[in-house]
């Protein structure tokens, strides 16, 4: 008894499209952690520079004043060396991050010496958060007193002055 003879196209035979396979194969998914924590992914073509991620990035988050903003993630040097390193928006993503996971984070990259002249509130939001995360994880040393304010700022922030006069907690 013969099973058949020949070769058949096992993609077709299962129903598989071609063109969904072959673009999968071309794209990268990173996935960005913010500063408010939460993290999206975004699929991006393999050779792309990381000025287009960046693009993705500020389009989701709906954010104008973009020159103060980057993303960070972590360049392996050797077996447990790693160092933070921004994403350069010239160069494509995949020379920068040699290999997956693309995991970045969405950070202030440089500060303004007069936060005034920010002239979106939402760049001033993200400012704080980055201010909070960094006071939160040891980066930025300040005497306690100073630390108290920005504390008392923090919950300005968080909860408005004043639904928290109205609980009784400023006088």
């Amino acid at each position: 008894m013969r099973f058949g003879s020949g070769s058949y196209d096992v993609r077709r035979s299962e129903g598989l499209n071609p063109s969904l396979l072959t673009t999968a194969r071309h794209e990268i998914t990173c996935t960005v952690a913010f500063l408010d924590g939460t993290e999206r992914q975004f699929p991006v073509d393999r050779h792309a520079p990381g000025c287009i991620l960046l693009d993705k990035v500020f389009a989701h988050l709906e954010l104008v004043e973009r020159d103060f903003f980057g993303l960070q993630f972590l360049y392996v040097l050797g077996t447990k060396e790693t160092q933070k390193r921004w994403l350069d928006p010239c160069k494509s993503i995949r020379k920068q991050m040699l290999c997956p996971p693309f995991h970045l984070s969405f950070r202030v990259k440089f500060y303004v010496s007069d936060p005034s002249k920010l002239t979106e509130e939402y760049t001033r939001y993200h400012f704080f958060l980055q201010l909070r995360l960094d006071i939160l994880e040891g980066r930025l040393p300040s005497a306690e007193g100073s630390l108290a304010l920005l504390a008392s700022y923090a919950v300005q922030c968080e909860f408005d002055s004043l639904r928290l006069s109205l609980l009784g907690f400023l006088s």
